[in-house]
């Protein structure tokens, strides 16, 4: 999205990636940052299907551009027959995996900008979840490999030390991940009324006892 008449050389441009890391660009998309965003209750649920979307008076567009990338293999991102690295298939795994992901996505960035005269622009990236580990380590990666120096990172809810996450795999039953979510899951209880604490008036109280 750019923003009608606006001088696009000057004009920040901010590049969003969402998590997954095999999900598209729509839940900030249409959930949080564009220009229209799916109509939610009162209380922030989901009304029942059919979805509709209303305008966003929080979109970022009145002071940033916005590209919102879909990784090779989501929403309607796909390799084109022919160009995947060997295999001759079309179905990007040969662009999977974590160093591959974010080379993909440096040689977007780069024909991006180039395609569309936006090298003068101030440049941002904006990550959420496993998007918060790509925006984490593309600057390091943009500026060596492609040339090219980011202004600022913003990371939303980012995955960044996976063996705290306490996802299946080898990390699965590690006590540690659980031990440091106990407390934030017993203020949260604690601020929904769930729990009863003597003489606490506050969330940091209720932590202290």
């Amino acid at each position: 999205y750019t923003l009608d008449g606006a001088p696009a050389t000057s004009r920040p441009i901010t590049f969003v990636f969402n998590g997954g890391p095999g999900a598209a660009s729509a839940y900030l998309h249409l959930g949080a940052m564009g220009p229209k965003r799916v109509a939610l209750n009162a209380d922030g649920t989901l009304p029942p299907p059919p979805g509709r979307l209303v305008t966003n008076d929080s979109s970022w567009l009145p002071f940033t551009d916005m590209v919102f990338v879909d990784p090779i293999g989501t929403g309607y991102s796909r390799l084109t027959p022919g160009k995947a690295q060997g295999d001759g298939k079309s179905n990007g795994k040969s662009v999977w995996g974590v160093r591959r992901d974010l080379r993909t996505l440096g040689a977007f960035i780069r024909l991006y900008l180039a395609r569309n005269g936006r090298w003068p622009s101030p440049k941002f990236v904006v990550g959420e979840s496993y998007g918060g580990f790509r925006a984490a380590a593309l600057p390091d990666l943009l500026e060596r490999d492609f040339s090219i120096s980011l202004n600022g990172t913003i990371m939303i809810s980012p995955v960044i030390e996976f063996s705290l996450a306490g996802l299946d795999g080898p990390d699965a039953y590690r006590l540690t991940p659980w031990a440091l979510r106990l407390p934030t899951f017993a203020a949260t209880a604690w601020q929904q009324g769930k729990v009863a604490a003597d003489g606490a008036k506050t969330v940091d109280g209720f932590r202290h006892e």
